[in-house]
């Protein structure tokens, strides 16, 4: 067919040779991270998500989009919330929302007391 002669064969064979000429768009995330964090094998992950290790390394490459049912997934294994796995993990001397969330009342008013006196006076260190 004239038409299909007109297409360059070089558009035509890298759509057909490689799949996908480019990745998925999806936001930066810090899936690998967490898990490491966690102490996580990619087949553990896999398995208790019940998924192939595939799919967790096409995952955390970035090759296969993340949707929220699997970030809620991933989130409740890491013991996080699924927001966070959008950012850094902290070591959990770091995580400071962490010790918040453990807190009684009377505790987070004295760390909300102790953080107004830091922030007024600062540090020498």
């Amino acid at each position: 067919m004239r038409v299909a002669a007109t297409t360059p064969r070089y558009v035509r064979c890298n759509f057909i040779r490689m799949g996908r000429p480019f990745k998925p768009s999806s936001k930066r995330h810090y899936i690998r991270e967490w898990r490491v964090h966690r102490g996580y094998s990619q087949e553990q992950v896999a398995e208790e998500l019940s998924v192939s290790k595939a799919t967790i390394s096409r995952l955390e490459t970035g090759d296969q989009p993340y949707g929220q049912r699997m970030l809620e997934a991933l989130a409740k294994l890491f013991g996080t919330e699924p927001a966070n796995l959008l950012m850094p993990p902290l070591s959990d001397t770091e995580a400071l929302w962490e010790l918040w969330k453990q807190a009684q009342p009377l505790e987070k008013r004295q760390i909300t007391d102790m953080a107004r006196i830091i922030l007024k006076t600062g540090t020498d260190a």
